[in-house]
């Protein structure tokens, strides 16, 4: 694999690149690069849902049944983050190996020492991350790695929808072949 900053160094020539070759189609907000390499503070982050180390499994799986809540942060005795448990962890290390979330412990199953970014990071960071790692949330931290939110693929979704809002809005919902669906 390459290294980040190889993958983020190429991700701006492609960005730049396309802008070059299509031009920029101006709607309601311009996507540019430059809104690409804006702070992470320009999307709304998600909550950060936090657990102590210790906690049981079965405490992530009440906070992810809250609206909204698709991971939960673990920190430590200073609040600093030091794991990450996703849906996606929920289903595949307890669920699929037949495991009782009320006998597990945090630690256990939880990602350990997580990619952080701060808010004040490019978005073009964030979206490196996620597809070089095969993430989907990361969580945001203060200078002191204090969890302030979590990014995630949904929300950089919706901040790019709002660049072209008539184009992805105006289109029919299409219907769906249960059968076909993965």
């Amino acid at each position: 694999q390459q290294p980040l900053e190889v993958v983020m160094a190429q991700s701006d020539e492609v960005l730049d690149e396309e802008i070059g070759r299509y031009g920029r189609k101006v709607t309601q907000r311009d996507l540019s690069v430059e809104a690409l390499r804006g702070p992470l503070s320009s999307i709304e982050a998600g909550k950060a849902e936090t657990l102590p180390l210790g906690a049981s499994v079965e405490a992530v799986v009440r906070l992810i049944e809250q609206p909204a809540t698709s991971c939960v942060v673990i920190v430590d005795a200073n609040d600093r983050v030091v794991g990450l448990i996703t849906e996606r962890d929920l289903c595949t290390r307890v669920l699929g190996k037949g495991l009782d979330p009320r006998t597990l412990l945090v630690e256990e199953i939880m990602s350990k020492e997580p990619i952080t970014l701060r808010t004040d990071e490019p978005i073009t960071h964030a979206l490196a991350q996620m597809d070089v790692g095969g993430y989907r949330h990361v969580p945001l931290v203060d200078r002191d790695n204090h969890p302030t939110g979590v990014v995630t693929a949904r929300r950089i979704i919706h901040y790019l929808v709002e660049f072209f809002p008539d184009e992805v809005k105006a289109l029919p919902p299409r219907r769906v072949n249960p059968s076909r669906r993965h």
